[in-house]
């Protein structure tokens, strides 16, 4: 009796919700993922993302990713994403990430953690900004939806402490 109350909740809230409802947008994606044992995994994902009611390209990004898994309830994994983005005079921005996921079995949380630095050009070939991203994340398992509480914290390095950001 829960799930039909949940699914029928779910199927009323965008009836009910007030979005933004000006501009459309369409993000279509592809992802190969290959299994090469029970403990590694490579994955391949390109995605293009269109906007103003899909009249404007506004990005694409191609990635690249390696899962390691540990122990049975943890997984360590990195990623290397490509991005072409034409807004605000930029030109390229390339990720590199670090992520560590752990799931303990017979227990409902999942805990999650990414760093992330990212650098990005200017059209002109030179270099615009300097990021280093922090982020965790605390999601509920169900086998229905997968509720989740995420929090990210942002350093911008600027030209004259880009070196105490580089790895």
């Amino acid at each position: 009796m829960k799930n039909r109350l949940l699914l029928l909740l779910l199927i009323l809230l965008p009836l009910i919700s007030f979005a933004q409802n000006e501009d459309l947008q369409l993000w279509g994606s592809v992802k190969f993922s290959k299994k090469v044992n029970s403990k590694i995994r490579f994955e391949f994902q390109e995605q293009i993302r269109w906007e103003d009611s899909l009249s404007l390209y506004k990005k694409n990004f191609t990635e690249f990713g390696f899962k390691y898994k540990i122990k049975k309830s943890h997984t360590l994994g990195t990623n290397v994403r490509y991005v072409s983005e034409f807004e605000k005079d930029k030109y390229i921005r390339m990720n590199v990430d670090l992520n560590s996921e752990y799931s303990p079995n017979r227990f409902p949380l999942t805990f999650k953690q990414r760093i992330r630095w990212q650098q990005s050009w200017e059209s002109t070939g030179l270099r615009d900004k300097t990021q280093f991203r922090s982020k965790w994340t605390l999601a509920l398992k169900n086998k229905l939806i997968v509720p989740y509480f995420s929090h990210e914290l942002l350093y911008l390095c600027f030209y004259g402490i880009v070196a105490i950001c580089r790895f």
